[in-house]
């Protein structure tokens, strides 16, 4: 408060005055619509200095160096005193009962409507435990941060709009590519902060956390051994694929299962398809079925996990190319769904032989020919690479030639150049006009390729052991090997020198006659 400042008179009747305009009392769940009206009039009393926690000097000296108790003082705790009476009576008697004897009408305010609002529970944030002992097992010093959990709160009660920054891990996975083509230098920042060093404008109640947990960020190897010690699969029998070719029925197929364990189990592979592009597909299958799992939909999640158990060491690669170019697999399972007979999706993009984007999903429509599924998926792949396209612009990188789009439904191919095929297309119209813009815009170019090389095969549909083998080697998906002194394997030159030729060869390819070598 300013030095100058002087304690307005104010009387009951005037704030009997201002307690007319406010039409509710503040109860546990309106918040924001009670502090909207009760802020205005005590600004319009000129009582704003009594919520911002000013408070009047208690005494004061005079020129011949005496303390007496300040006249102010004395006003500022009557005025207080009546902005108290007022805030009471427009308060429920639960809000009520939680005021203490004695407390200011700052206390009482931010008090009251603290308790009022739905209280936060809370957290420890830190990693191990929120302290550290000593030899003689005493607490030497706290390290843990306090959370409070967000998720809990109610839109238009706790805070009225939301701003959360995300990043989608294509953005991350293109930035590695990049950071390993131009040699960039690349820290891992663990940031600590709960709100970013942002500034809060409301009041953030919360409850002490009921415990410490320690938990740890393994990588996607120590993660998997970890979920299959949590199914109890660690002993199971390893097998070739995530996904069987041909399911053997059996009797009990239709018998539900526990429905939370199981989209525990699922969301936990979830997680892993951010690095693993070969179980995408096989993931998004058993996804399908959350709401009612059977046990054939349980023996599915456990074949996947028997896959992983045998390619734990298993690992994306990314290699240092010697150009940038963009190019995409595009593929659909014409009405490969038996139940809805919809087309499932599947793309994987390449920033030259390194793998950074992929996608294996259910088409929202029933395509009445393989043409318009093949069509459909074209025009995500080219919305992902357009996407792709405005990123390397945003970050100063130019790409030399335009993206390549590479299917193998020459049906489809078709309708993106010519034009008299549009009669055919009034299913799929949005899509045709946006990839057919691209093309004859020369910002897209598309190309064939033969089905036994279509790498995108392997995010539509189960796949033999031998194919499913050969497109994942496609996806820069080896062992991860272990640095060593010794030098460079001679196998492990031969993997990533097959990989890099493999992309030289889409590249090289000419329209039509596409050969993407082995």
């Amino acid at each position: 408060m300013a030095e100058n400042f002087v304690e307005p008179k104010l009387t009951i009747q005037s704030f009997h005055q201002c307690a007319s305009l406010v039409s509710i009392k503040l109860t546990s769940n309106n918040y924001l619509l009670w502090k909207s009206q009760v802020l205005p009039l005590i600004k319009s009393l000129e009582m704003e200095h009594h919520i911002a926690k000013d408070k009047t000097p208690t005494k004061m000296v005079t020129q011949d160096g005496k303390e007496i108790i300040n006249p102010e003082f004395i006003q500022w705790m009557n005025n207080d005193g009546l902005l108290m009476t007022w805030l009471r009576g427009m308060m429920v008697e639960d809000v009520l009962s939680l005021i203490v004897e004695g407390q200011t009408a700052c206390e009482a305010f931010f008090g009251a409507t603290g308790r009022g609002r739905n209280q936060r529970g809370g957290r420890n944030g830190g990693r191990g435990r929120g302290f550290v002992q000593n030899d003689t097992g005493a607490i030497e010093r706290f390290k843990a941060r306090l959370v409070a959990k967000g998720f809990t709160q109610v839109p238009g009660i706790d805070y009225e709009e939301t701003f959360s920054p995300v990043i989608k891990q294509t953005t991350i996975r293109l930035v590695v590519a990049l950071a390993v083509n131009l040699n960039w230098s690349m820290k891992q920042l663990d940031v600590r902060n709960a709100f970013l060093h942002g500034h809060l404008n409301e009041t953030v109640y919360m409850e002490q956390p009921p415990g410490f947990i320690n938990p740890k960020l393994p990588s996607h190897a120590k993660y998997a051994r970890d979920l299959l010690d949590q199914t109890k699969m660690q002993d199971s029998t390893v097998v070739a694929t995530p996904m069987a070719v041909k399911e053997v029925p059996r009797f009990d197929d239709a018998q539900p299962v526990n429905a939370t364990e199981y989209r525990q189990i699922v969301g936990s592979l979830q997680y892993l398809t951010f690095t693993r592009p070969d179980i995408t597909h096989a993931v998004n299958k058993v996804c399908q079925n959350f709401q009612q799992p059977t046990k054939a939909d349980l023996r599915a999640v456990k074949r996947i996990l028997r896959y992983l158990k045998g390619m734990l060491d298993f690992g994306l690669r990314y290699l240092k190319q010697s150009s940038l170019t963009l190019y995409g697999f595009s593929d659909s399972d014409w009405a490969g769904c038996p139940l809805t007979r919809r087309s499932t999706s599947g793309f994987c993009i390449y920033l030259r032989s390194n793998c950074i984007s992929w996608s294996s999903k259910k088409q929202t429509t029933v395509a009445r020919s393989s043409a318009k599924a093949e069509y459909r998926c074209m025009a995500s792949t080219a919305v992902e690479l357009t996407w792709l396209t405005y990123i390397f612009k945003e970050i100063g990188i130019n790409l030399i030639k335009p993206p390549v789009l590479i299917c193998d439904n020459i049906s489809a191919l078709h309708m993106s150049k010519n034009h008299v095929f549009h009669a055919r297309t009034k299913y799929i119209e949005l899509d045709y006009h946006f990839v057919r813009e691209k093309v004859t815009s020369g910002l897209l170019n598309t190309r064939y390729i033969p089905s036994s090389q279509q790498t995108a095969d392997l995010f539509t549909k189960p796949l033999s052991k031998a194919l499913f083998s050969k497109f994942r080697h496609k996806l820069g998906i080896h062992p991860v090997a272990i640095p060593s002194l010794k030098g460079a394997d001679k196998n492990q030159f031969q993997i990533n020198h097959n990989q890099d030729n493999d992309s030289k060869a889409i590249m090289n390819s000419t329209e039509g006659r596409n050969k993407f070598s082995s």
